[in-house]
């Protein structure tokens, strides 16, 4: 049931409406200056020393302190020989008219940082671990040159990867390999060693470098993010007539399944940067070819339409982070 309640004290039929609800003439026309003017007007005491100050007229001051005293309908100084004071009425205002520059202050620099790519958001999709590595070093030392980008991170696989880069719920992706993807640009990053790891008991854990061929019957796992590097490299190398090698896809997560491993079933294979992660009865050794150290490259991928500046930025610290690497293109 409505209920209005007239007369008396208590008439809230004659109150002013809410502030949204005012009319916009009362408002329109006032200007940043008039608040500036205020303010000054009221930290020195003074209108001609304000005037002074901000080497105008006199009357201009006092001109703009009446224009928002006839909009607001309140008298906000006192004024005497002596000089103005700010009365109940031009308290509440200064007050408000600080917050009011401040927030405007506040926009401009963040919009304008935001437009200079130094204050954003840059969406990274990434495929390996960061637990060690160049990818954690590279986030972390970025993060301490630019505090006002947020970086936020993605793990998948590489094809939900690919979709959401091009979907532009992605910025940027640090992927492992060299591959043509319509519509983006490429940035030659870094190489990091790999990995097999096993089981502390396993026969092969005794040794330091374990060559390619030493694997060749061991059921490899692989997680879904890296399956395609986990499946390319062993069918590569350990690939045989009548005797293809067993890899294991499976959704767990890298973690578990170096938790599998610890349990004593299969090998996994990672790179330097997932050597962080620390599980009992495993252990990492270091993977040869008949080249010497195998190593994965990784390069940077990214949308040639994409128009976030803060990207721009990021991508501007790999460059010269990585500048004796591959050349972009």
């Amino acid at each position: 049931m409505d209920c209005v309640v007239t007369g008396g004290p208590f008439d809230v039929s004659q109150r002013r409406p809410p502030f949204d609800a005012l009319n916009r003439s009362t408002i329109e026309g006032i200007e940043l200056k008039h608040l500036r003017y205020a303010l000054l007007a009221a930290e020195l005491r003074s209108f001609n020393k304000a005037a002074a100050a901000l080497r105008v007229k006199q009357t201009t001051i006092s001109g703009h302190i009446a224009y928002l005293e006839d909009r607001f309908e309140a008298v906000l100084f006192t004024r005497s020989t002596r000089g103005v004071v700010p009365t109940e009425a031009g308290l509440v205002f200064l007050d408000s008219a600080r917050r009011v520059l401040a927030e405007i202050e506040g926009l401009y620099e963040k919009t304008r940082a935001v437009g200079h790519g130094t204050a954003g958001t840059v969406g990274i999709g990434f495929i390996t671990s960061i637990t060690a590595g160049n990818l954690r070093s590279s986030l972390i030392a970025f993060g301490g040159s630019q505090p006002d980008v947020r970086l936020r991170c993605v793990e998948d696989d590489r094809q939900q990867l690919l979709s959401k880069l091009d979907a532009g719920s992605l910025d940027l992706l640090i992927i492992s390999g060299t591959a043509n993807y319509a519509d983006t640009q490429r940035l030659s990053l870094w190489s990091e060693r790999m990995f097999v790891a096993l089981h502390a008991e396993h026969p092969l854990a005794a040794r330091e470098q374990i060559y390619w061929s030493d694997l060749q019957n061991e059921i490899f796992l692989a997680p879904k993010t890296t399956a395609d590097d986990i499946q390319a490299m062993v069918q590569t190398r350990l690939a045989r007539p009548g005797n293809p090698p067993v890899v294991e896809v499976t959704d767990l997560s890298r973690e578990t399944i170096l938790g599998v491993v610890s349990a004593g079933h299969g090998v996994t294979i990672i790179s330097a940067g997932s050597t962080g992660l620390r599980v009992d009865n495993v252990v990492y050794r270091e993977l040869f070819d008949s080249t010497g150290p195998h190593v994965l490259n990784f390069s940077a991928y990214w949308r040639a339409d994409n128009r976030n500046p803060a990207l721009q930025t990021f991508l501007g610290f790999l460059r010269d982070r990585y500048a004796l690497t591959c050349p972009s293109r």
